[in-house]
Order: structure tokens, then C-alpha cells, then sequence
């Protein structure tokens, strides 16, 4: 499979993802459920760089500084789920 629709199908579930938390957050009002669509906003940016890279042919790899950013926005992606998950837990 080519890696643009791996990355593709990776962007369009987690911004569903993000759209499901969203809608889940207004209907019952518990926080958890934005932070945990924050996360996977983070992830989706992550995904639609890789979506872009393959697209247009800019190597995000090449650049450290993208690079590196990259992987503090998954890192930050991972934070806020535990965090939401942990919140979650509490109540």
C-alpha cells in the first residue's frame, strides 16, 4: 500500500476521532472527552504532515527542526490522552 493513503486513512480516523469527541464533550460535558480529541488533533496534524510529505515530496525528515517538532506534537498527542484517561478514571 502506497504510504500517502496509509497516511490518508491515519488523518481522516483521527479527525473523526476529534469530531467524535467534540460532539461527546457538548453531550455530556465531561472534560475528558476534549482533551482526549485535543490528543488526537495533535495526531492528525502529525498525520497530515506525513500526508503532505508523500504528496508534495518535501521531506519533513530532512529538516530537524520539523522533525523534531514533529514528535513533540505526538508526544504532547500522548500526554493528553493519559491525562484524559486519568481524569476519566477520577470521576
Amino acid at each position: 500500500m502506497p504510504q500517502w493513503i496509509e497516511s490518508l486513512v491515519n488523518l481522516i480516523f483521527s479527525l473523526t476521532i476529534v469530531s467524535l469527541g467534540i460532539v461527546a464533550y457538548k453531550k455530556h460535558g465531561a472534560r475528558a472527552f476534549l482533551i482526549i480529541s485535543i490528543a488526537f488533533l495533535c495526531f492528525a496534524l502529525s498525520h497530515a504532515v506525513r500526508f503532505g510529505e508523500n504528496i508534495f515530496g518535501y521531506p519533513v525528515v530532512e529538516n530537524s527542526i520539523l522533525s523534531v517538532a514533529l514528535v513533540l506534537v505526538r508526544i504532547t498527542g500522548y500526554a493528553l490522552v493519559v491525562f484524559g484517561l486519568a481524569i476519566s478514571f477520577r470521576r
